[in-house]
């Protein structure tokens, strides 16, 4: 006992910086920049000089509570801290997650962006048929792109930023005129929601019943409500919920859709 007491006499300042790192990670799965009081929302030691990636979030985080923060760099000191401050965090980052199906295996990417100092720096998360394929963080900077990959897998819970979706309530005629293709048509647009063997939207249609116009078997179109994420550069419904079948009479007697 006595010569171990020596030893740790002993020990170098880099010894001490790793006692304190393993610390501060001990909770956690990946080694991370995110603080005790906070949670990681993804983390993981890139293959850039063994560099953590990390984005935490506050506890109490919302849409409009809370804040997140990324930090990149060594362990003993992180490089880059984005934003600065911890107020109205949200609006600078831009989370998304798509997912397409092969047969019966599903593929899925998940991202968070945001700029900074003239960069774009998007971290990502690739999955197919329930196996992470890469991860890691991408920086596009004056067109040239340099990617950062986890070198195992990372600590992540990305989907808690799906509070930053922004969604809006569409009301109008939902066509399904073909097996695989649906769109909403409101006063605004025609919104894609899927597309055979194209884009399909992350949510799921409900049976119209007897409400609904079949025009080709038991495809047609109805009148609905639903709140969507909106894709308005594409004219594409991103992801929806909470979808309202309404009498067919409530989209006829609309002056501003279409007359069916």
């Amino acid at each position: 006992m006595i010569a171990d007491v020596g030893h740790r006499c002993r020990m170098n300042r880099p010894l001490l910086v790793a006692t304190m790192l393993l610390s501060t990670t001990a909770l956690h799965a990946a080694p991370t920049l995110c603080q005790k009081d906070e949670v990681v929302a993804f983390s993981c030691q890139t293959d850039s000089k063994n560099r953590i990636v990390s984005l935490c979030l506050s506890k109490d985080f919302g849409a409009k509570s809370g804040f997140i923060v990324y930090r990149f760099g060594p362990a003993e000191k992180p490089e880059l801290v984005f934003p600065k401050s911890k107020t109205g965090t949200q609006s600078q980052f831009t989370y998304d997650i798509s997912i397409s199906a092969e047969h019966i295996r599903e593929a899925s990417t998940s991202t968070v962006t945001f700029k900074n100092g003239g960069a774009t720096y998007t971290i990502f998360r690739e999955i197919f048929d329930a196996t992470v394929q890469s991860e890691g963080i991408r920086v596009l900077f004056k067109g040239k792109e340099t990617m950062m990959a986890c070198t195992s897998e990372a600590e992540e819970d990305l989907s808690r930023l799906s509070v930053l979706w922004k969604m809006e309530r569409r009301c109008g005629w939902i066509d399904n005129p073909t097996p695989g293709n649906w769109w909403i048509e409101d006063s605004e647009a025609s919104w894609t929601i899927s597309a055979q063997g194209g884009y399909q939207a992350d949510g799921e249609m409900p049976d119209f019943e007897s409400s609904w116009v079949r025009t080709n078997g038991y495809h047609g179109y109805g009148c609905a409500c639903m709140t969507a994420q909106v894709d308005h550069k594409n004219k594409q419904i991103k992801r929806y919920k909470d979808v309202k079948v309404l009498p067919l009479q409530r989209c006829k007697s609309d002056k501003k859709l279409k007359k069916r």
